[in-house]
């Protein structure tokens, strides 16, 4: 982008020196900028703002170091490059937005990095410090089967004993099935006596069921008192219920990850209030 828009070349900047050249602030209005690792030149932070926002960063980092937040992963970083001599890349990715213009693109950059982002070497997880995904998800990147669960769920009633889960995080990161079933299986805080009686558990996905496996058995791990299932796809019971809407028994944002249910019954009485506590360490 130019001089205008780099960090000053001074190895320890003063907090006077980060901020852009007169004129330049104003012209950009909204503007949503991305900080980068000289020493690899992959992208570590997205932002918005106005003004000198971009160099805010920079600013905080010659502050007194403090716990870890979101916010002292992009201080940490910045801090690690001056110490090794180099400085921090600033870019605008686009300017001249409306605030809002600004926050849907951020957005956009977040998802795209973080789904698709280059790795550095020795790497094996995204390099991005944003821990959000940035303001307006529900329209942010999605799978094409991600949109028909979404926009296009059918009813579906509830035939047979299922243990409905909601899966982990690592559901979003998966690049394959086999990813998928280890993000669904473990670690549950599950009663060995009530999860005994249930045979099939189903992945469930912002309401909708992705995949249903058949439970061979239950693995313990007693340190953790939580235990992890085995299993394999059924495909008869996914023909019936997968992209089936299921909210009705595990509604979006619930905080249960668990849900028992059978024939005929909203929810297996007196078994989801004991689950309540049930979570992923």
């Amino acid at each position: 982008m130019g001089s205008d828009l780099s960090y000053t070349s001074a190895l320890v900047p003063s907090a006077e020196a980060l901020v852009f050249r007169p004129g330049v602030a104003e012209r950009l209005e909204a503007y949503v900028y991305l900080l980068i690792d000289p020493r690899n030149g992959l992208v570590f932070y997205v932002g918005k703002g106005r003004g000198d926002r971009a160099y805010a960063h920079a600013q905080a980092a010659l502050a007194p170091q403090v716990e870890a937040t979101e916010s002292n992963l992009k201080l940490d970083t910045i801090r690690t490059i001056q110490a090794s001599g180099e400085m921090v890349r600033l870019e605008i990715l686009r300017h001249g937005m409306t605030d809002g213009e600004a926050f849907l693109v951020e957005g956009a950059a977040i998802d795209l990095l973080s789904h698709h982002g280059q790795i550095g070497p020795g790497e094996t997880a995204a390099t991005l410090s944003n821990l959000q995904r940035g303001h307006d998800v529900g329209r942010g990147i999605s799978s094409v089967e991600d949109l028909a669960a979404r926009y296009a769920a059918r009813h579906v009633d509830i035939e047979d004993r299922l243990i409905l889960i909601r899966p982990s995080n690592l559901w979003w990161e998966a690049k394959n099935d086999d990813e998928r079933y280890e993000a669904t299986r473990k670690w549950w805080r599950v009663d060995e006596a009530r999860r005994s009686r249930y045979h099939h558990a189903a992945a469930v996905v912002d309401g909708i069921v992705r995949m249903v496996w058949k439970i061979d058995h239950w693995e313990q791990d007693p340190s953790l008192r939580r235990a992890a299932f085995t299993g394999s796809r059924d495909p008869q019971l996914e023909a019936r219920y997968v992209w089936g809407d299921v909210s009705r028994f595990m509604p979006v944002g619930a905080q249960n990850p668990i849900r028992y249910v059978q024939p005929s019954e909203t929810t297996v009485a007196g078994e989801l209030a004991d689950e309540g506590a049930a979570d992923r360490e």
